[in-house]
């Protein structure tokens, strides 16, 4: 059970979902380039396998899914593990890309400026927690 982010372009500056139109986002490019990009910004990256890239932290992946297409409007960000630092490298990819991630949790964007930008991971793993200890998984 992971916490999944949608990657997208927004190149109007809209800060939530209720802001966007249908010039608000872009297509992030290539499979290659937004591959070259997401090494640039996570040198530590598994891309061995090129539609399914993967980060590595001591308490936290981040599965990176491509897909098969060459050009790719969005991905999805698969985040797993109990640490808080997993937000904070979600940040670190936007800072340095200029995209915007999508929580499903909280159904609106991540603010990165914001105070509450870690809301929708709190709210992803209490509800894990919760599943865990109530089928006995954790």
């Amino acid at each position: 059970m992971g916490w999944d982010l949608t990657v997208i372009n927004v190149v109007d500056g809209s800060r939530s979902i209720d802001e966007l139109s249908e010039s608000s986002v872009e297509a992030l490019g290539t499979k290659e380039t937004i591959t070259d990009r997401l090494m640039a910004v996570f040198p530590g990256i598994d891309a061995s396998n090129s539609e399914w890239l993967a980060l590595r932290g001591e308490h936290y992946s981040l599965e990176f899914s491509l897909g098969s297409d060459d050009e790719i409007s969005s991905f999805m960000i698969h985040v797993h593990g109990d640490d808080e630092q997993a937000v904070n490298a979600v940040a670190t990819l936007c800072r340095h890309t200029g995209w915007s991630v999508l929580d499903a949790a909280i159904g609106d964007l991540i603010d990165f400026r914001d105070n509450h930008a870690q809301d929708g991971y709190l709210k992803w793993r209490s509800y894990k927690h919760h599943v865990q200890n109530r089928h006995g998984l954790g």
